[in-house]
């Protein structure tokens, strides 16, 4: 096929998840055409919103200012043998086709439609437009959106990069100072590494900022010839906090950029709110819109305190608020609906052990529900 042989190419999907084989076809269609709509066909009644749809494609094909992509809600029932059904259908990709045209411009009329489908050839008619049929038979890419729904971490590698990135799975340990969070996580990520699922570790941001906090503390201490400053002397502000969680939520998402279908993560956001309360003695507006941006959690994991004996590494406040925040978070994941929750305890090896068995007892039911 010749490039650029046609004006204007249409590919229309519930691309739901979009994968490999999508950005395939749609590949084939920005080959082939000078311009590219590609319309989203989401059901209100599927898991995966519209706009999330079209945001992980646009992200995919940002360097390819030719192809656009659009969304458009379409309840409608799938019945292939229905004319009015179709017509009705066609009118929702006129309306896509429309959208497009009013955020990018006039575009020439439709002269090709590429698909994967069966249906392919008959949707082109309603364009008097070429059918351009790729990969119908997955020969080239195997991999449908069947596939990834029935089996997400098996078929993971067909996913591209920004879909890898919202749909992996997020886990989280939380908790009060020295109860063996960053141990815990670290074991996690290394045993899923050493099995088939694959993770990364995502470190905790706020302690190094306290650390550099201090840091510039005593070094302004050492030329004032003042006496050197403890972790107990830090004054603390609320823009502090935020930037805090900003900043776990950006490591959050580029170690989600890395391909793997789990991050392990040592706290996150939501954790901060709990340090600013603590240090601050009332919750701030700006940070719980903050952590309001988090991608959804798959599990959070709270250790027990009573099986770690109290560390001062010159950083914590004291064994004495360990309970208390213990309880606090306890408390909060307990109130919450929204993300599954254990408490771990015993040694590393086991706390890993109970931990790895949830992962895997939530695994198949977070699977799922992205889908419903």
């Amino acid at each position: 096929m010749l490039c650029d042989q046609f004006r204007h190419a249409l590919v229309i999907g519930k691309f739901y998840p979009p994968h490999l084989g999508h950005c395939y076809l749609i590949e084939n269609a920005g080959t082939c055409a000078h311009n590219v709509t590609v319309v989203v066909m989401a059901s209100h009644a599927e898991h995966l919103s519209l706009d999330v749809r079209v945001a992980w494609l646009a992200e995919h094909f940002k360097t390819q200012m030719h192809i656009r992509i659009v969304g458009v809600w379409d309840d409608l029932p799938v019945d292939y043998d229905d004319e009015v059904i179709w017509q009705a259908q066609v009118v929702l990709m006129r309306e896509g086709i429309a959208r497009a045209q009013s955020v990018y411009g006039l575009l020439p009329p439709v002269d090709a439609v590429f698909s994967s489908e069966s249906y392919g050839d008959r949707l082109a008619t309603y364009f008097d437009a070429s059918s351009v049929v790729v990969n119908q038979g997955r020969d080239i890419v195997p991999i449908s959106g069947t596939d990834v729904r029935e089996n997400l971490i098996g078929n993971w590698h067909f996913l591209p990069q920004a879909v890898q990135s919202g749909l992996c799975h997020r886990i989280v340990i939380v908790g009060g100072e020295s109860i063996g969070k960053t141990t815990l996580a670290k074991a996690i990520a290394t045993q899923l590494n050493n099995g088939v699922m694959q993770a990364s570790y995502v470190a905790e941001y706020g302690r190094e900022y306290n650390s550099l906090k201090l840091q510039v503390m005593r070094s302004q201490a050492n030329k004032q010839k003042s006496p050197v400053p403890s972790v107990f002397d830090c004054q603390w502000q609320t823009q502090e906090f935020t930037f805090i969680a900003q900043k776990q939520i950006q490591r959050e998402q580029q170690a989600s950029l890395m391909g793997c279908p789990y991050l392990i993560c040592d706290t996150d956001a939501f954790a901060t709110q709990f340090w600013h309360h603590r240090y601050m003695g009332y919750n701030s507006v700006e940070l719980d819109a903050v952590v309001a941006q988090q991608p959804k959690r798959a599990l959070y994991i709270l250790p027990d305190i009573n099986d770690v004996v109290f560390e001062q590494d010159g950083l914590r406040d004291g064994e004495h608020i360990r309970h208390e925040m213990h309880e606090a978070f306890r408390n909060a994941l307990s109130q919450q609906t929204q993300t599954p929750w254990i408490e771990v305890k015993g040694s590393v090896d086991q706390r890993v052990a109970q931990a790895i068995k949830a992962i895997h007892d939530i695994h198949y039911e977070f699977e799922v529900s992205r889908y419903e």
